[in-house]
């Protein structure tokens, strides 16, 4: 996954939380990597929201939930999106689960409490940029923004949703054509390399009967040569394999 289908999956994300914040729900509540979808046309689609106004549903301790929230006790009484928003986008880069817990010794409730504690160095996912190759440095410095410790500090959707648009540098690129892009290029790249096998074959082959040709006669190399290729065309052949001498 490179850069262009990250920003595009990201960008999709958040018009679909644009969708969510501005209609009469105001939040999503519960947003996770869980929740989105990829359809077959590679967009991003936010699922689960707006359950809570057709059956009442129960609060209930979610403690890998809570990995994708901000703490109440944190945060303002405004909806808040851009945490959540940062951590998924820092999957996306990383390709690993939120927090990685199955490299960590916390649990899922110790890493909410680091979260929850307020200090001048917050409790964040790590980000290696060595293995994240296709991060742009400015969308490393948004997604700090989006999980900055101040709520009123962090970005609305709408910005990021504008930011994102801008690393693309005015361009809209149409996923699916970069998708047949990239596999027109990979099917080239794998001709040229079924090629350059061949290539190698081919000469290791004449390196081969060079040096059988240097340690027996040429009569005798011709005559084993046609017995074992008449032997591997067809095993059942009557061509019976005598010794070398006898042909001599």
């Amino acid at each position: 996954m490179d850069s262009i289908f990250i920003q595009s999956m990201l960008i999709d994300l958040a018009q679909g939380l644009i969708y969510v914040h501005e209609s009469f729900m105001g939040r999503h509540g519960r947003l996770s990597s869980q929740v989105c979808v990829v359809d077959d046309r590679w967009q991003v689609k936010v699922s689960f929201y707006g359950l809570s106004y057709v059956k009442e549903i129960e609060p209930r301790a979610d403690e890998d939930q809570d990995l994708f929230t901000k703490p109440i006790h944190t945060v303002t009484h405004c909806p808040d999106m851009a945490f959540s928003f940062a951590i998924i986008a820092s999957e996306l880069l990383t390709k690993r689960p939120a927090w990685d817990l199955d490299n960590r010794k916390e649990t899922a409730k110790d890493i909410v409490q680091k979260v929850a504690k307020v200090s001048m160095h917050p409790f964040r996912p790590e980000i290696d940029v060595n293995d994240s190759s296709d991060a742009i440095p400015s969308l490393l410095q948004l997604i700090r923004e989006c999980w900055t410790e101040v709520p009123r500090h962090r970005p609305t959707i709408r910005n990021v949703k504008s930011l994102l648009g801008s690393m693309q540098r005015g361009k809209r690129i149409n996923l699916m054509d970069h998708v047949m892009e990239t596999l027109e290029n990979y099917a080239s790249s794998l001709e040229e390399e079924v090629e350059e096998r061949m290539k190698e074959l081919v000469a290791e082959k004449k390196k081969s009967d060079v040096l059988l040709h240097r340690m027996l006669p040429k009569l005798v190399v011709g005559r084993w040569c046609l017995i074992w290729f008449c032997y591997r065309i067809d095993s059942r052949s009557t061509v019976r394999m005598l010794p070398i001498e006898g042909h001599c």
